[in-house]
């Protein structure tokens, strides 16, 4: 159980806070800029640490929540030459780096919606 774990450090109030079919990757970032500033190297060493703690004390529906958590990261890695995900993920205003790349709101929103929707289809299909 994630409530017992001993010291998980920064950030991990998130995922105990949050119920793990809500866990979202941007929310994740942005509770994370909030209380430790936007030290991206810190921030990914961390999610990534956080997430083998949910994988070895969670349970199977934490553990999936993990798996979607991590793909949806991994997408955004991977969009990342195009740069037309990537941007919302280390600023601390998604709407206002998808304006400042070129793109309107709703568009930016847009395409967070269906790297949203892959990533789940890829867990789905993965379980």
């Amino acid at each position: 159980m994630l409530s017992d774990v001993d010291n998980p450090g920064p950030g991990f109030e998130y995922f105990l806070s949050t119920p793990c079919g809500n866990w979202n990757l941007l929310e994740y970032f942005e509770a994370w800029t909030a209380n430790y500033g936007l030290d991206k190297a810190n921030l990914v060493r961390r999610f990534n640490t956080q997430l083998q703690i949910v994988r070895e004390h969670g349970t199977d529906e934490e553990k999936r929540n993990a798996m979607r958590l991590e793909l949806q990261f991994k997408f955004v890695i991977v969009c990342y030459p195009w740069d037309f995900v990537s941007a919302w993920l280390w600023t601390s205003s998604p709407l206002q780096a998808a304006a400042t790349h070129g793109t309107s709101s709703p568009h930016g929103y847009g395409l967070r919606l269906r790297c949203s929707q892959l990533t789940d289809f890829a867990v789905n299909f993965l379980i």
